[in-house]
């Protein structure tokens, strides 16, 4: 069986319940599942808390000391709109039921507490918290998406006039190679930034990636090097440990995403960092693939990082 002390605490869960044994036996299947457990056993106690809003659930006796849970749903609709509450109750009658549902309960669990069944509970009030927030999100994402819209679209003359300047001293100081070489890194940005903008301004469509055979040290070298007019000189190294091979990529999306874990790398590592990347041959949904691994001396993410790291625009 596993160690409920080594499992990692993800949400809280409020328990107001007077019955001692119950509420042990609330708290006991909770902290094992990973949650951490506040226990109450009076509605006073509750009423006087300032966190309401705080917690992934509420779990609530129907009749306590100072009164009856269904009196109090309705001040938690005020004080903690976006909580569920699950009603614990001794007494199966369906007028108590439908009086708990009707002043907003999320779920009914009868005494004694079956383990499986406020499991049950708790997952599907995880689910629909999920979604709900999902679609806050895709909501929020589209009124950004309507914005940059306009943004991308206004940027576009910009970038045409970079590149018609970058042309012109092409042409007209084609004799140095050095400064060839700065403008085709110029060119080069520039179309990234195109690329970028344009993504942007379409990411609520559909994406569609433009695969191409490529080498893969090439992709990293050359996000690396996108990199550099940023660095100090020594400020970092980059050292690859991979073999020669051709990846089908959009080269442009994975250099993106090379170009933000190397800089990602400078930025959390010491003055000096030293940057490797290795790659092997792995199976992915029982399909080849390739890891890709970028490891630097910084201080990792932590717990809260690692969890948000794939949010769009979370840093």
């Amino acid at each position: 069986m596993m160690n409920r002390m080594t499992q990692k605490i993800t949400h809280r869960v409020l328990v107001v319940e007077d019955d001692p044994d119950t509420r042990s036996r609330l708290v006991e299947i909770l902290e094992f599942d990973g949650y951490e457990v506040v226990a109450l056993g009076t509605l006073a106690e509750m009423q006087s808390r300032v966190d309401l809003g705080e917690y992934v659930a509420i779990v609530l006796d129907r009749r306590l000391p100072d009164g009856l849970a269904d009196d109090f749903l309705e001040q938690l609709d005020r004080t903690a709109p976006e909580v569920p509450r699950i009603i614990v109750t001794g007494d199966a009658d369906f007028q108590g039921t439908m009086m708990a549902l009707r002043h907003g309960a999320s779920d009914y669990l009868l005494k004694p507490i079956n383990a499986d069944c406020l499991r049950a509970s708790l997952k599907r009030i995880r689910r629909l918290r999920d979604a709900e927030l999902r679609a806050a999100q895709a909501e929020r994402l589209a009124a950004i998406g309507q914005v940059v819209a306009s943004v991308a679209h206004e940027s576009r003359n910009a970038l045409q006039l970079i590149g018609s300047i970058v042309e012109l001293l092409k042409l007209d100081r084609n004799d140095d190679a050095q400064l060839m070489r700065d403008l085709g890194k110029i060119d080069a940005a520039k179309e990234n930034l195109r690329c970028l903008l344009e993504e942007i301004r379409e990411f609520s469509a559909p994406i569609h990636l433009n695969r191409r055979s490529h080498p893969l040290r090439e992709l990293i070298q050359q996000a690396w090097e996108s990199l550099q007019c940023d660095a100090r000189p020594g400020q970092a190294t980059l050292q690859l440990t991979l073999a020669e091979r051709e990846m089908r990529v959009d080269s442009i999306r994975i250099e993106q995403v090379f170009r933000n874990l190397l800089e990602n790398a400078i930025m959390a590592g010491s003055e000096s960092a030293n940057i490797r990347v290795t790659a092997n041959d792995v199976l992915f949904h029982g399909k080849p693939a390739v890891q890709v691994v970028v490891r630097d001396d910084g201080p990792g993410f932590s717990d809260e990082q690692n969890m948000k790291a794939f949010e769009p625009f979370f840093t």
